[in-house]
């Protein structure tokens, strides 16, 4: 694990906490948590998945429309940062999750 990879997850973590906060009004802390963390495991998701097409797109020359999207997803274009970037993220927002409805179930 580098400096990168801990500043993922600790925006991940502010993310799904400033959604889970926006949502609280309207919903319970367990799914007001659960959609800001599908959302923050999302941004991270998506961002990792366009540096992998970025560059496959620089090593091939292939365009966006020449690329089709299993070609991104295959495991060996992934680096191993780059994995630890976006499931870092999904582990950090599974326990602040986990947190939201242990406080739901409290309340």
């Amino acid at each position: 694990m580098n400096k990168t990879n801990i500043e993922h997850m600790a925006f991940g973590a502010v993310l799904q906490f400033m959604i889970g906060f926006i949502l609280l009004a309207s919903l319970g802390y367990g799914w007001a948590f659960t959609l800001g963390g599908v959302a923050a495991g999302a941004v991270f998701f998506g961002r990792e998945y366009a540096q992998v097409e970025y560059r496959i797109r620089e090593r091939t020359g292939q365009t966006l429309t020449m690329l089709m999207p299993w070609h991104v997803l295959k495991p060996d274009e992934w680096t191993k940062d780059g994995i630890i970037d976006f499931v870092g993220v999904w582990v950090v927002c599974a326990v602040i999750t986990a947190w939201a409805w242990k406080m739901e179930w409290i309340s």
